[in-house]
């Protein structure tokens, strides 16, 4: 629990009397991540902290390697498409979704 609830809050200004007790809890959450790395969904779930932190390029690479992973992996591929759109790359994330609505046809998210 100590450490999702480091995940959720990871966008989140903290004191430095509870930065000590936030990166250790952070850490091993992190740390849980890291020892599933061959699952896309370990892969997009730290491109969801590095989102959440305000790293979109980081963010990024950790969907790319979920979807390399698993190339039908829609959750990656719809924030991946997110992220190239708010930085300005729209024909970068309407190819994201092109792909992965070849990869994925039936998965009602894309379609939206």
């Amino acid at each position: 629990v100590r450490s999702e609830a480091a995940f959720l809050l990871a966008d989140t200004a903290l004191g430095p009397e509870q930065r000590p007790a936030f990166d250790a809890a952070l850490a091993e959450w992190t740390d849980s991540q890291r020892l599933n790395l061959d699952t896309p969904q370990a892969r997009h779930n730290l491109g969801l902290l590095e989102q959440r932190r305000g790293r979109p390029e980081e963010a990024a690479a950790h969907y790319r390697s979920a979807l390399a992973l698993e190339g039908d992996f829609a959750p990656s591929a719809i924030n991946l498409a997110d992220l190239l759109r708010e930085s300005g790359r729209e024909d970068e994330a309407q190819d994201v979704l092109r792909e992965a609505l070849v990869r994925a046809p039936r998965v009602a998210a894309l379609h939206v």
